[in-house]
């Protein structure tokens, strides 16, 4: 049985972050860190991404490559636009 078109675009998606659900949200979470409540301003590069690929010993370039093919060229845009729906996960 062939799988519906949506499904296979879901899994093809997964498949080029090279993340699963736990990593994404880790990744996510790390992103979104307030330490002492103050926000971290995104510089516009993927510094903290490259950062946490460094301390969870994923692909770096891998991730980042991937990352901008979904429209997240730096941290901030990584939280905008690269969102759990995209990879059929939940908000």
């Amino acid at each position: 049985m062939e799988k519906p078109a949506e499904g296979n675009a879901v899994e093809a998606a997964r498949g080029r972050l090279g993340l699963d659900e736990e990593q994404f949200r880790a990744l996510r979470s790390f992103l979104e860190a307030r330490p002492f409540g103050v926000p971290i301003a995104c510089d516009h590069t993927h510094a903290r991404t490259e950062e946490w690929a460094g301390r969870m010993g994923v692909d770096m370039d891998a991730l980042i490559e991937a990352l901008k093919s979904f429209g997240g060229v730096c941290d901030c845009q990584v939280l905008a636009r690269v969102t759990p729906e995209r990879f059929g996960w939940r908000p």
